[in-house]
């Protein structure tokens, strides 16, 4: 998510609407872009044997609710190879801790401590989502960074938020300073700051452009 514009000889990506065909190939992306977050480092106990899996298995499952909800899944793809996700979520979707199913198979495959760890979090996040979008998850495949791609496929949510003018604007959240400083610079504003032991997560809004009636 860093680049901010493509860099000599990069190839333009295009913007897809991802359905269950995908699924699986979203997940491992999104894998591998979050395995070195800070944050879900925590979440998920990388301190302790077994991470890898714990993360595969929390990704599964936060996927299956995802492609199996209203929620939006917007994928860019760069010669028909998939290399950025982003996960949208409507006003007053449901969130994963209020979701039994979610809970119950966490529980049986990351665990408790996690599940407990990661519904706190969400939360936490949810007390602003009151007529608001959420980017729960959103990555770019590591290797595909500093492209520019980033920009691509935030921009293409943007416009899919834009599109539903009787609602607030978007939010999202991160740890990490360089993705702050991203986000930042594309109009989002810090409104919370969220300490998770020795982290802290912003809390980010981005108000959707005040719209006059003709």
């Amino acid at each position: 998510m860093q680049g901010m514009q493509p860099e000599p000889g990069a190839h333009e990506g295009r913007i897809i609407t991802l359905d269950n065909s995908w699924k699986r190939e979203a997940r491992s992306l999104l894998f591998e872009a979050y395995r070195e977050c800070p944050v879900y480092r925590h979440l998920f106990s990388a301190d302790i044997p077994g991470f890898a899996e714990r993360l595969r298995s929390g990704l599964r499952e936060m996927c299956r609710v995802y492609f199996d909800s209203p929620s939006s899944i917007l994928g860019l793809l760069v010669n028909e190879r998939l290399v950025g996700v982003a996960v949208i979520c409507g006003p007053n979707s449901k969130t994963l801790p209020s979701i039994f199913s979610w809970r119950w198979k966490m529980i049986l495959t990351a665990g408790f401590g996690c599940t407990e760890r990661i519904s706190d979090y969400q939360k936490r996040v949810a007390t602003h989502l009151d007529n608001t979008y959420q980017i729960p998850l959103i990555g770019i495949q590591p290797g595909q960074q500093h492209h520019g791609y980033g920009r691509q496929l935030i921009d293409a949510v943007h416009e899919l938020v834009e599109a539903n003018n009787n609602t607030r604007g978007c939010l999202l959240d991160t740890a990490n300073i360089e993705f702050l400083e991203f986000y930042l610079d594309l109009g989002y504003q810090v409104i919370d700051t969220l300490s998770i032991d020795d982290f802290e997560e912003k809390v980010l809004f981005r108000a959707n452009p005040v719209r006059l009636i003709d």
